[in-house]
C-alpha cells in the first residue's frame, strides 16, 4: 500500500519492531484505538477530515505505543502493519473470501468492478482470432496495385501493405527495370474476416470468406484476491452470476440510524469502506409525461431530478459493522454494535481476547477466553 510511514519504532536486543500506518487504507473505524492496551492511538475528527475541513490523518499514535501489534490484528483495511526486522508480521485474517468452482467462472469481471476496495483482479485470456474464426483471405497479386486502401480501412489493423519509397513509374515491371518486391500481409491474430477490405478494394483483388461456427469459444483466466484490501462486504458474491464467490464477514452486529436527526451531510457514505450506506437513488423522469406514441413530444423534456437526501439507508447485508460511519457522523446519529465474531472458533486464544473488546459488552467471548 502506498504512502505507508513508520509511526513507532521499538528495539529489543536484535529485534526491531516498526508500526507503520497508511492513511490511504484507514477508514477511521476506531477499532485499533478500542483494543490498544496503552491507549496510544487517538482518533481525529473523522467527519471533518473526510470532508476536507481538517487536514490531518484519521489517527495519531502517541509515544506510549509499544509496537506490540495488537492494533494490527483488528485492522481490517491494512492501514496498520508491524514489521519485525523488516519483515511484515502476519496474522490470521478476520474474514474469508473464497473463489470456488472456477470451472464455471465466466471471467465476466463483475466482481472486480463492484469491489469498493479494489481487492479483486480478474485476468481474462482472450484466444487469438485465428483460433476462433474459420475462413480465408486471399489477394490476387495480378490485379492488386498495392494502393493501401485495404490497410487504411481495416478496423482491426490486420492488413499491412508493403510498398516502400518507389514512385509509381518505378513500380512498373519491365525487362529493363523490374519492379521491386511488394506484398499485402495479413496478421491472422487480428483479422476477423469481416470483409470490409474486399468491399473497399477498387480492383476487386481481395477475396474474403468465413465459415460459420456454432461451437462455444473457450475462455480462460485467473482471479486474484487480496486479503489485505478485502473488507469482506460480500458485494462480489452477491453479483457473481455463477455464485462462485463465498464471503464470510468478520462480525455480526447491528447498525442503527436516527433518520429523524440525520441532516443528510453524507459524511458516513464517504468513509464507508463497503458502500453499504446510501441515500434514495436518483429520480428519473416519467417519459409518458413528455412523449405520446403516435403524436410525439407533448412538451420539452426536463433533465433528470437530482438525488434528494430524504432518508439515509443502509444495506445491512453489506455492512461489516466496522463503526467508521458512527465515528464520522458529526451529530452522533449512527450507532454500531458488534455482537459476534464469526470466525471465533478458528482464531488463536490471544486474538479472541483482543476481539472481545470490540463486542457489545464482550458477552460473546466471555466463555471462550476464560
Amino acid at each position: 500500500m502506498e504512502n505507508r510511514k513508520t509511526v513507532t519504532t521499538k528495539i529489543s536486543g536484535a529485534r526491531k519492531r516498526e508500526l507503520t500506518f497508511s492513511q490511504e487504507g484507514c477508514t477511521g473505524c476506531g477499532m485499533c484505538s478500542e483494543v490498544c492496551p496503552n491507549d496510544a492511538i487517538q482518533l481525529g475528527p473523522i467527519g471533518a477530515i473526510a470532508k476536507g475541513i481538517v487536514d490531518a490523518p484519521y489517527l495519531a499514535v502517541t509515544e506510549d505505543c509499544k509496537a506490540c501489534g495488537i492494533c494490527t490484528r483488528v485492522c481490517m483495511f491494512d492501514a496498520l502493519v508491524v514489521y519485525v526486522n523488516g519483515i511484515r508480521d502476519e496474522y490470521d485474517a478476520l474474514g474469508i473470501i473464497d473463489v470456488t468452482g472456477k470451472d464455471d467462472c465466466t471471467f465476466c469481471k463483475l466482481c472486480e468492478e463492484v469491489c469498493p476496495r479494489d481487492a479483486i483482479v480478474v485476468n481474462r485470456a482472450i484466444p487469438p482470432m485465428a483460433g476462433v474464426i474459420d475462413g480465408e483471405f486471399s489477394v490476387d497479386s495480378v490485379r492488386c496495385n498495392y494502393c493501401g486502401i485495404c490497410q487504411d480501412i481495416c478496423p482491426t489493423g490486420a492488413v499491412i501493405v508493403e510498398r516502400g519509397e518507389l514512385s509509381g513509374r518505378q513500380r512498373i515491371d519491365t525487362k529493363d527495370t523490374p519492379a521491386r518486391f511488394e506484398r499485402v500481409e495479413l496478421y491472422d491474430e487480428k483479422c476477423v474476416l469481416c470483409g470490409v477490405c474486399a468491399r473497399a478494394c477498387p480492383e476487386d483483388a481481395i477475396t474474403v470468406s468465413q465459415r460459420k461456427r456454432d461451437d462455444k469459444i473457450p475462455l480462460t483466466g485467473e482471479i486474484i484476491t487480496d486479503n489485505n484490501k478485502c473488507s469482506w462486504c460480500g458485494w462480489c458474491g452477491e453479483i457473481c452470476p455463477t455464485k462462485n464467490i463465498a464471503v464470510q464477514k468478520p462480525f455480526e452486529g447491528e447498525i442503527g440510524i436516527d433518520v429523524d436527526g440525520c441532516q443528510g451531510c453524507g459524511t458516513c457514505i464517504e468513509v464507508c469502506p463497503c458502500d453499504a450506506l446510501f441515500f434514495p437513488s436518483t429520480e428519473y423522469i416519467k417519459i409518458e409525461e413528455f412523449y405520446e406514441a403516435g403524436s410525439g413530444w407533448k412538451k420539452p423534456i426536463k433533465p433528470r431530478v437530482a438525488p434528494v437526501a430524504e432518508q439515509l439507508m443502509v444495506n445491512k447485508e453489506r455492512c461489516i459493522f466496522c463503526g467508521a460511519c458512527a465515528n464520522a457522523c458529526p451529530i452522533d446519529m449512527i450507532k454500531v454494535t458488534r455482537d459476534k465474531v464469526t470466525m471465533m472458533d478458528t482464531l488463536p486464544k490471544a486474538t479472541k481476547k483482543i476481539l472481545g473488546k470490540l463486542l457489545h459488552e464482550g458477552e460473546a467471548v466471555k466463555e471462550e477466553v476464560a
